[in-house]
């Protein structure tokens, strides 16, 4: 995934939490400075860095801001949308996984950082949550929200991004809920043959999603 170093792109004078504090110069105050300090080595530990890289698929090609660094996955840049209606999106389409409560509450433990080029959706959130996230990702029922395409996700150690990876294949009994869900939401009949229509539609969207990575 090709993102620089996230840790170094804010100085702490830019922070605003006050956990990112510099002890320097604290006179009587360094004291307390040192307690925030070591607090925020302990939350830090508790947090993990999730990459999400994900894109709004173009609609108006009138709309369209040309960009390097995205071109790769995009026509148009990742900054004509906003970082937050990105995350609110993605929450809102995995919430509706009812038949998934470690995946609902998981996507709804991200929270916040950045959103940077090339499509990287910077969040963080505790170990047990990411674990989730990964079991997700690896089954393919991460689900991309409308009128989104997600590429690949990883874990960022600070200038070091691992990839997480991806199985061969859909969850088939996660593919056969989300179809269900479709149909009960959509109030259409969940027949066998809207069923076997519904698994078909994913699997051509899987494949044409392995023809975009490779």
């Amino acid at each position: 995934m090709p993102v620089g170093c996230l840790s170094g792109g804010r100085s702490v004078g830019d922070a605003d939490s006050t956990l990112y504090l510099n002890s320097d110069g604290m006179g009587p105050n360094q004291e307390s400075g040192s307690d925030a300090s070591r607090q925020a080595d302990q939350m830090a530990v508790m947090q993990q860095t999730l990459l999400v890289q994900i894109f709004r698929i173009p609609q108006d090609e009138g709309n369209i801001l040309s960009c390097q660094t995205c071109s790769t996955f995009s026509s148009s840049c990742c900054q004509t949308e906003s970082g937050w209606s990105a995350l609110a999106c993605l929450v809102e389409a995995n919430s509706k996984a009812v038949w998934n409560l470690p995946l609902v509450r998981a996507v709804n433990s991200l929270c916040f950082q950045g959103y940077v080029c090339p499509g990287i959706l910077v969040t963080s959130t505790e170990d047990t949550h990411l674990a989730v996230l990964e079991q997700c990702w690896k089954h393919h029922t991460l689900i991309s929200p409308p009128g989104y395409k997600i590429f690949r996700l990883g874990l960022s150690g600070g200038c070091v991004v691992t990839p997480l990876n991806q199985g061969p294949s859909p969850s088939l009994p996660d593919a056969i809920c989300a179809v269900l869900w479709d149909l009960k939401t959509s109030e259409r009949v969940a027949n066998m043959e809207n069923v076997i229509n519904g698994l078909k539609q994913i699997i051509n969207q899987f494949r044409c999603r392995e023809t975009l990575l490779t």
